[in-house]
């Protein structure tokens, strides 16, 4: 096998880590563990440094975007379903800009997703709550990519010694 077909060593970690995630998210029954797959995912780095500055740009975008969703939340109690349903995208733009302003772009894309899972997948849990279990969720995906990516380490192989 040519080796740009086999497995690289982010993509092995990246596969723990999901493994972790699941793990940990079914041992304690609260989450499917999609929210920490996916932080996981976007966090894994080629390295622990990466990794470390993916995962701090992505808990502040992972806060900006649960902070929105649970604001515009709130606001869903006051309007009517349609006007809350046409809030959705704009909430969208708007933590976008907001990371965009604040100089963390590389959030946005966490940040948005944070945002959209608060809206679309409700879990019946007052938005507060709600907000900050996705976040807690995320955190979790974030904290096993880096300790994945610390500890695991490409097995040494033992070269054969020629005797010739």
């Amino acid at each position: 096998m040519e080796d740009k077909y086999k497995l690289g060593m982010r993509n092995i970690k990246t596969g723990a880590a999901i493994l972790v995630c699941l793990f940990l998210c079914n041992l304690s029954g609260i989450s499917t563990g999609f929210q920490s797959c996916a932080a996981a995912i976007l966090c894994m780095q080629v390295s622990v440094k990466n990794t470390v500055q993916a995962g701090i740009t992505r808990i502040w975008g992972t806060l900006i975007g649960a902070a929105a969703g649970v604001l515009l939340l709130i606001l869903h109690e006051f309007l009517p379903e349609p006007y809350s349903v046409l809030m959705t995208a704009p909430g969208v733009m708007i933590v976008i800009y907001i990371c965009n302003v604040i100089g963390i772009p590389e959030a946005c894309s966490i940040a948005a997703l944070n945002f959209l899972s608060v809206q679309i997948e409700e879990q019946g849990l007052p938005p507060v709550i709600d907000g900050m279990w996705r976040t807690a969720e995320t955190i979790l995906g974030i904290v096993v990519a880096y300790a994945v990516n610390k500890y695991m380490r490409k097995p040494k192989l033992k070269r054969k010694e020629n005797n010739n």
